[in-house]
């Protein structure tokens, strides 16, 4: 069933709850938009691992760490090592 949106000044869409339903679209979810002539066709990402790519913050190295490294990582477990109080 056609259901009427409208678009606001900032190119913002709501698209409508039993649309999003029927897609199973939820908050924060991408969507997949496509032009066909005189139309947009809205269909639900399903990202693979290849578009993944690039999207996560790659590790520390493990080996061959750096000094400055291992001074940094020993400066921040001692802020959390237990100092018993002294009276």
């Amino acid at each position: 069933m056609p259901l009427f949106s409208t678009i606001t000044v900032k190119g913002h869409v709501t698209i409508p709850e039993q649309h999003r339903d029927a897609l199973g679209i939820k908050a924060h979810e991408r969507v997949l938009l496509e032009c066909k002539g005189d139309s947009v066709v809205v269909r639900r990402a399903s990202l693979s691992i290849a578009e993944l790519a690039g999207g996560f913050k790659p590790s520390l190295p493990h080996a061959g760490k750096t000094a400055e490294w291992e001074g940094a990582r020993a400066a921040r477990l001692g802020r959390y090592q237990y100092q018993p109080k002294t009276v």
